[in-house]
């Protein structure tokens, strides 16, 4: 069975991240320093769980992810 990629809403990546404004995430993303959401339709953007996994494991080897 194919695992399917669990999508995030912004609430939920503040949530993840330790609650962290939507100003501060979108700045981040900007910058470079955050994963690009996914932009399916209808003004709604969606991050893939695993990217923001794989942005926190860098944090911690201090090997900090410049967005893809």
């Amino acid at each position: 069975m194919v695992e399917q990629e669990r999508l995030l809403r912004l609430t939920d990546v503040q949530s993840v991240v330790g609650g962290v404004s939507r100003a501060t995430i979108y700045r981040w993303v900007d910058n470079g320093k955050f994963p690009a959401p996914l932009k399916p339709s209808g003004g709604v953007n969606l991050w893939k769980r695993s990217d923001i996994d794989r942005w926190i494991a860098s944090l911690e080897q201090g090997t900090q992810l410049s967005a893809e």
